[in-house]
């Protein structure tokens, strides 16, 4: 697996890619929240069929489609640049799930 950033041969960061470790004292240039993780997308969506079986008597009948089109959304990207996964995403967050539910109100 590859990330957004290349990883360094024999793990040497100091003199790898678009980063670099700051000289002993000295402050990076790597800006507050300018490094932001991948984007999120979820689509949640409810069904239900409600039946009347009597004249102050329903049954509802539910269904509850969480992450609808399964769409794969990845967690945060490593941004600790000693870790050898830094700059990539190590899992993903839940895929689509169903709830089913069922009432009778009277």
């Amino acid at each position: 697996i590859h990330g957004v950033f290349p990883i360094c041969s024999g793990g040497n960061l100091n003199n790898c890619g678009p980063f670099t470790q700051p000289q002993f004292g000295q402050e990076g240039n790597e800006g507050v929240n300018l490094f932001w993780s991948p984007g999120f997308a979820e689509t949640d969506l409810t069904l239900e069929k409600v039946t009347k079986i009597h004249e102050q008597i329903d049954f509802r009948l539910r269904v509850d489609m969480f992450n609808a089109f399964n769409r794969v959304n990845l967690n945060a990207i490593d941004g600790n640049a000693n870790d050898s996964t830094f700059g990539t995403s190590t899992g993903t967050s839940t895929p689509r799930y169903l709830l089913l539910g069922a009432r009778v109100n009277f």
